[in-house]
């Protein structure tokens, strides 16, 4: 049994299809920029306070993991643009 596929025709001219992907164009996804991990016991997390410091993993001026929906696509480096803190893409994941 063989099956077959045909382009819908009108007069005699190939229809003009929507694109399967228009949509999903408009759903929002969460970007996250993963600056770093640090741990921390207990009794110092007791004394933070506004002014406090925490170190974190991540060495200054390295490219930061960029997440779109907790899937990790790539790598970024933070950017001042005008008044807002930015990511340029550095590298995509070619997975």
């Amino acid at each position: 049994m063989s099956t077959s596929f045909q382009t819908p025709t009108t007069n005699g001219s190939p229809m003009a299809t929507a694109d399967p992907f228009q949509g999903f164009l408009d759903i929002p996804m969460e970007v996250i920029v993963d600056l770093g991990t640090t741990k921390i016991k207990i009794s110092e997390l007791l004394t933070i306070e506004p002014g406090s410091v925490i170190g974190l993993s991540q060495l200054v001026g390295a490219d930061l993991v960029v997440y779109v929906n907790n899937v990790r696509i790539g790598r970024g480096a933070i950017v001042a643009l005008e008044d807002r803190t930015c990511v340029r893409i550095t590298e995509l994941l070619a997975e």
